[in-house]
């Protein structure tokens, strides 16, 4: 199956944003669901994002900037609001998936093994 370039060629700016947002929304959605089940059901935390939270946390922000920026596009095109469906629904799965992930952060953060070296231990 080969992508014409017609159709790369007329590919905007709004559905590449949007499409790369839900496809990072969707990946750190199976993320959430992986630490919510090693947290709940396994209780094995070793196999949880623990230890890449900041990065996590990072794609959230950049998914949901990701999700405004192919809104204002569209916003900018002078396309009406009710035809932004796609761009809405995005902006909306992000906030929820970020909502959930820094609940889940702070729900589980007993459960996290933080351990810290002092300057003076070799």
């Amino acid at each position: 199956m080969a992508i014409s370039l017609d159709a790369i060629r007329n590919t905007t700016k709004k559905d590449l944003f949007v499409c790369a947002s839900l496809f990072l929304a969707t990946f750190l959605l199976g993320t959430l669901v992986n630490d919510i089940t090693q947290y709940t059901v396994v209780q094995n935390t070793a196999l949880t994002t623990r230890d890449f939270t900041q990065s996590i946390l990072f794609l959230h922000a950049i998914s949901f900037y990701l999700s405004l920026l192919g809104f204002v596009y569209n916003v900018q095109s002078g396309q009406p609001l009710r035809t932004a469906r796609l761009e809405w629904t995005a902006v909306v799965f992000n906030i929820l998936v970020s909502a959930i992930r820094f609940g889940i952060e702070f729900g589980f953060l007993q459960y996290r093994k933080e351990e810290y070296r002092s300057f003076t231990e070799k």
